[in-house]
Parts: C-alpha cells; sequence; structure tokens
C-alpha cells in the first residue's frame, strides 16, 4: 500500500472535515470515514484495516472527545468492509454502495450515539439515532461510491477516445 498518498490524503480529509465542513454547515458529512471505506476497498486487507484504524485515530485526535471512539468505529468499518469485499462484487458499482453502506451505518451509529451521549450534542430522543445514522451512512457510502467509480469511467472514456482514434487511422 502506498503509505505516504495515504498520509497526505488523511491530512488533507483532517484540514477539510475540521476547517471546511464546519463553514459550510456540513455537519452530516464524515470525510474520516468515506477514506476509512475507500482504502478498505482498495487496498491489501491488513493494509486496509490499519488505515481504516489509523483514520478514526486521526479523527479521535482531532476531536475534544476520548481517545479510541472513532478508532473503534472506523477500525469496525474497515473490518466489515474486508469481510464482505470477498462476498459482494465489489468490481461493480452497486456492490461498492452496498458494502460501503453496510459498514458505515455501525460506524455512524456508534458516532452518533458518542456525539448525543458524551459529548452532548444533539437532543434528538434515542429512536431517531438509527435513522439520523444511516442517513450519514448512506451519504458516506454515495461519496466513497463516487470516488471508487470515477476514476474507472475516466479510464474507460479515454480508452473509447483512443480506440476511436486509432479505427478513424486505419480508415483513412
Amino acid at each position: 500500500m502506498r503509505w505516504l498518498v495515504f498520509g497526505l490524503t488523511l491530512i488533507g480529509v483532517l484540514v477539510i472535515q475540521t476547517s471546511v465542513l464546519p463553514v459550510l454547515a456540513l455537519d452530516g458529512l464524515d470525510l474520516f470515514l468515506v477514506l476509512a471505506i475507500v482504502w478498505s476497498l482498495s487496498a491489501p486487507v491488513h493494509d486496509a484495516r490499519l488505515a481504516a484504524w489509523t483514520a478514526g485515530l486521526a479523527q479521535d485526535l482531532a476531536s475534544s472527545g476520548p481517545l479510541g471512539v472513532f478508532a473503534f468505529a472506523l477500525g469496525l468499518a474497515g473490518l466489515i468492509v474486508t469481510i464482505l469485499r470477498s462476498a459482494v462484487n465489489v468490481y461493480a458499482w452497486w456492490g461498492r454502495l452496498l458494502v460501503a453502506f453496510i459498514a458505515a451505518w455501525p460506524a455512524a451509529l456508534i458516532a452518533a450515539a458518542h456525539a448525543r451521549y458524551w459529548e452532548g450534542r444533539g437532543s434528538e430522543p434515542l429512536w431517531m439515532l438509527p435513522g439520523n445514522a444511516a442517513g450519514a451512512a448512506l451519504l458516506a457510502a454515495l461519496l466513497t461510491t463516487l470516488v471508487t467509480t470515477l476514476p474507472n469511467l475516466l479510464t474507460q472514456r479515454a480508452e473509447r477516445v483512443t480506440r476511436g482514434r486509432t479505427l478513424q487511422g486505419r480508415r483513412a
């Protein structure tokens, strides 16, 4: 795995999550969760799990809460992704979306419960936590699917354009 790329991406996510998203009032978007799932889908199993846990640890260090809550949540998401990616076709966009949602929901639920009961943020009742976590997990899963599908779409387009130009050159 390319740890330098992961480290630079993690620093970028840390800066965006802590300084840009609060200004834009995008509190439901968890870029650390997206990063953990993207790397869990693309890296070897042990590296993927370690990267997800590291992303959670960085989120813990950036928060004012206790150390380890987000590391546990994102480590759990990385574990779920690495288990499910061998059982589901993650080469299809819907497979990545499904795996990302299944992994993101428990992590988002842990983060929502932590924010509600430990940090005292939010006043919604207990029965609304799973629904709010499902919304945050769906947003993270959609963003993960977009991030992992976009490079494939761009390379397929470039191959089609190149193939079309070679065919035109042969006809002439």
